[in-house]
């Protein structure tokens, strides 16, 4: 199955989106979004959802899988979740999405909970994983979208009625842009 992306065609690699390059195209896409975390996700999902048929929406991350800091690390025969450890719904909108992915089984409430030492509390909230490993709800939200990976987005450019966003292979445009990820650290 071949899908057009920022001047490339792609063919689909596996069920979660990761691609590569097979030809060049002249198309630009509409919107950009750095960051396939469950923010980035997030957004790329409902612009999809409220966008026409042709809206087209490519989504990058400088890692080597979907997740952000909902990430599973493997180790030969060994795996693990780290980064987030639960996430919790703010909205009720929100919510009947989580509703939705737990009946799919991408979703399980987490049912301990959570103890403070010293008195402090927690807030009393719903918790929730992603299962049957924490990228799981990301790499099925991920499905559908146009994903480019390995991709360091390092610069924005303002281009006419576009943007230039500079990564390490050169340009890529894009009409419109959304950032998900996290500000460089402090040094």
């Amino acid at each position: 199955m071949f899908k057009t992306l920022a001047g490339f065609a792609f063919a689909k690699r596996s069920v979660y989106g990761q691609h590569s390059k097979l030809m060049k195209v002249s198309r630009m896409p509409k919107i950009a979004i750095i960051g396939a975390g469950l923010a980035g996700l997030s957004c790329a999902r409902e612009i999809a959802l409220a966008a026409r048929p042709e809206m087209d929406i490519a989504v990058y991350d400088k890692s080597r899988g979907i997740g952000g800091r909902m990430a599973t690390r493997y180790a030969g025969a060994y795996e693990f979740d780290h980064g987030a450890q639960y996430f919790t719904s703010g909205s009720d909108r929100f919510g009947a999405f989580l509703a939705e992915q737990t009946g799919q089984g991408h979703v399980l409430q987490w049912p301990e909970k959570i103890q403070r030492i010293g008195g402090a509390s927690a807030r009393d909230a719903v918790r929730y994983v992603s299962a049957p490993r924490m990228n799981t709800l990301c790499k099925a939200m991920a499905e559908p979208l146009e994903t480019v990976l390995n991709t360091r987005i390092s610069g924005l450019e303002r281009a006419g009625d576009g943007w230039h966003l500079q990564d390490e292979a050169g340009n890529r445009m894009a009409r419109l842009i959304m950032s998900s990820a996290p500000c460089p650290p402090r040094k």
